[in-house]
């Protein structure tokens, strides 16, 4: 295959049939541009920019390995997303479900870097800037099907608003920068382990 889109409208009903955890967003459309070639086992595209009407991403992108999308490697580089935590809660509504991250508080969320790796087990780092203050993080994230999720890296941040976004009202504003590993979310099971300073 390969194709030069121009603010092309796809509804997700049709990617769906190369990733059916899609169908439940069969209603929804996107506008998509840019240049891709390959086969559906080795996908590329360049000056990619999706806009779904609530987050717009834009980068790089090879994937391989669709259509079994839970085994498919994905290399997003030079990628820019604006979105929000409502956006994310849309996406993924299990995320309501948990009571550690206040998703919701995430008004905006404008993330610069690049993603490596599948879906349930992945490389990101770049820079946040969100309502709550920025963030630079380089982490990795394992989220199996069964058991804990597991993740490592580091992160720093100038006067972040983490009492807001941890459900912690008397943290207030902070500044910090540490390594970290552990696992879990929630906050009856989760091992952490933080070294650096706050």
């Amino acid at each position: 295959m390969w194709g030069t889109l121009r603010n092309s409208e796809v509804g997700l009903e049709d990617i769906a049939y190369f990733a059916p955890e899609l169908k439940r967003f069969d209603n929804l459309s996107v506008k998509i541009s840019g240049v891709g070639s390959g086969t559906v086992a080795r996908l590329s595209a360049h000056d990619l920019l999706v806009d779904d009407g609530i987050s717009k991403l834009s980068g790089s992108l090879n994937m391989n390995g669709l259509p079994d999308i839970n085994n498919t490697f994905i290399d997003f580089r030079n990628g820019h997303l604006r979105t929000s935590g409502k956006a994310a809660l849309f996406y993924a509504p299990r995320l309501a479900l948990q009571r550690s991250v206040n998703i919701g508080s995430l008004q905006s969320v404008d993330f610069k870097g690049n993603f490596t790796g599948f879906l349930t087990d992945f490389v990101a780092y770049g820079t946040f800037v969100t309502n709550l203050g920025n963030l630079r993080a380089d982490l990795n994230m394992k989220l199996p099907k069964q058991g804990r999720p597991a993740y490592s890296g580091s992160v720093a941040a100038t006067d972040f608003d983490i009492g807001t976004l941890l459900y912690q009202d008397y943290i207030g504003t902070t500044s910090f920068s540490a390594e970290l590993a552990g696992s879990g979310f929630n906050q009856k099971t989760v091992a952490l382990k933080i070294e650096g300073s706050v």
